[in-house]
């Protein structure tokens, strides 16, 4: 028997959250426990009434509006750690997990036979055009570790990769002894790729497992600093909104921890859009 913790942060998408929690009420098998931590950040959508009618069972946290996926994510984790568990898994409320994931990831996790095995996230495709959409990514050169290639494509064995998105990631407890919670130094996004970051830092190698584990969408261009079809102005404004882009005191930080030896060049580029906002989206295409 698995004890499993279920992290999720969510806010105002109350069908998909639903959605989500509906696929997460499948997981449950003879050998898994499984807890969710949900923390609702200030939805006004009735997410909180919907989640707890439908599901009692969800230790249902509330935020008030300004956590954010990092901050809340951080705190459904630290509710979680105050109760022992084998494993604790990020999961995006976006996400509907196929039938078995949980069982999946966490017997690939068993039977990697790598003893170094730390972070294993599990991949996501397009329900509409089954494409890989969120996953693990690996460094394209070891002195620009931040500079990332593409999604590692599907595959029927495991791989090593530097960095996972948080979509749906597994964490087991021995990592987190030493690992900890996601960092307080971001907001937003960043987190998921710092974490793993630090987990190989501290000697551990990650994975992105086997076959595919759910369905979730990309997150469109649309209404973010990258959308050409608004105004400079509005693209700039954008800037300053940590769920459309990652603030660039956050980037300067995570790329001085993570960046390696081009760190420098790096972190002057991002001045570069902090001092001149309207010159550096100008600037993008």
């Amino acid at each position: 028997m698995y004890k499993v913790a279920v992290l999720l942060t969510c806010f105002n998408r109350v069908e998909k959250t639903l959605t989500c929690l509906r696929s997460l009420q499948k997981q449950q098998q003879s050998e898994l426990d499984i807890s969710v931590f949900l923390v609702d950040d200030g939805s006004t959508d009735g997410t909180s009434e919907q989640v707890g009618r439908l599901f009692p069972a969800v230790h249902l946290i509330r935020g008030h509006g300004n956590l954010y996926w990092n901050g809340g994510m951080r705190l459904a984790w630290k509710q979680a750690m105050q109760q022992p568990f084998d494993f604790y898994i990020w999961l995006n409320d976006d996400v509907e997990l196929v039938g078995d994931a949980i069982a999946r990831i966490i017997h690939f996790y068993h039977n990697a036979g790598d003893a170094k095995i730390g972070v294993v996230t599990g991949t996501m495709v397009s329900k509409k055009q089954h494409k890989v959409t969120y996953g693990g990514r690996c460094s394209q050169y070891w002195w620009h570790p931040t500079r990332l290639g593409s999604l590692l494509p599907l595959s029927d064995v495991g791989q090593q990769c530097d960095v996972v998105n948080g979509n749906f990631t597994l964490i087991p407890a021995k990592i987190v002894a030493v690992a900890g919670n996601l960092s307080d130094k971001f907001t937003h996004s960043i987190g998921d790729f710092d974490y793993a970051f630090r987990v190989r830092h501290l000697g551990f190698v990650c994975y992105v497992a086997p076959g595919y584990f759910g369905y979730c969408e990309n997150n469109p261009k649309t209404g973010t600093p990258k959308d050409t079809s608004l105004s400079l102005k509005q693209r700039v404004e954008l800037l300053n909104r940590p769920n459309k882009f990652p603030p660039y005191k956050e980037w300067q930080l995570f790329i001085r921890e993570h960046g390696g030896l081009v760190w420098p060049v790096l972190w002057l580029k991002t001045l570069i859009r902090g001092k001149f906002p309207y010159l550096w989206v100008a600037l993008r295409k």
